[in-house]
């Protein structure tokens, strides 16, 4: 969780104390801090997980073994019937990009896109690839998709990034459109400098944008 300030005086009100515990969405982490929570003997656990598939979820049955309730937020998983607190991922995604599109912007990139290496060239193959994102990515994705279909814009692959999740990759797909530079293209390409910038880019998240600001 990056901002606890929500929870902490809910719980506090409750007689309960807050542990906050950071994992950025590494799965690793996430499972090396849900077990202390439950070795702590925790009331509960909120939980924003970066779990993917069913067989990524043993933790978090574990603290539910032990009688711990838990909350996802953020995300669901679609493996596990647990109470979420979510918006409407596609919807708000769909509404951002129908802004760019008010504005006059065809050409609207997308960071991030799925995970994988090679880069999606259909429709059908880019939304094969979100089963490996997290449920937030995969709608988001879903919702710039179907503002580009309510406008009648032809989905253009090269404007949706992939590949490696990080900082650095978002501020690298974005620069190096932008500036036309000449060189190599690097192995995970998806907007390549050959082609027309992008007249405007929708993120998926906060950390998203600020690489693309930079």
């Amino acid at each position: 969780m990056s901002d606890p300030a929500p929870a902490d005086p809910t719980s506090r009100a409750r007689g309960f104390d807050t542990i906050v515990l950071s994992t950025y969405e590494n799965l690793d982490e996430e499972i090396a801090a849900t077990n202390v929570l439950i070795d702590k003997r925790v009331d509960g656990v909120i939980v924003g997980s970066a779990a993917v598939g069913r067989g990524e979820v043993a933790h978090i049955r574990t603290a539910l073994d032990r009688g711990i309730p838990v909350v996802l937020v953020d995300r669901a998983i679609a493996s596990l019937d647990l109470d979420a607190v979510v918006i409407n991922n596609r919807d708000a995604a769909r509404e951002a990009v129908e802004t760019l599109i008010a504005a006059g912007h065809r050409r609207i990139g997308f960071v991030w896109g799925p995970p994988v290496a090679k880069a999606p060239r259909t429709r059908r193959e880019l939304l094969a690839g979100t089963a490996r994102n997290l449920w937030t990515d995969g709608e988001r994705l879903r919702g710039y998709l179907d503002a580009l279909d309510d406008a009648r814009i032809p989905f253009d692959p090269e404007l949706v990034m992939i590949g490696p999740k990080t900082e650095e990759r978002a501020t690298e797909e974005v620069v190096r459109p932008c500036t036309n530079w000449a060189r190599r293209r690097p192995r995970y390409s998806s907007i390549p400098s050959k082609e027309p910038n992008p007249a405007a880019i929708r993120t998926r998240s906060a950390r998203a944008s600020s690489c693309a600001l930079r």
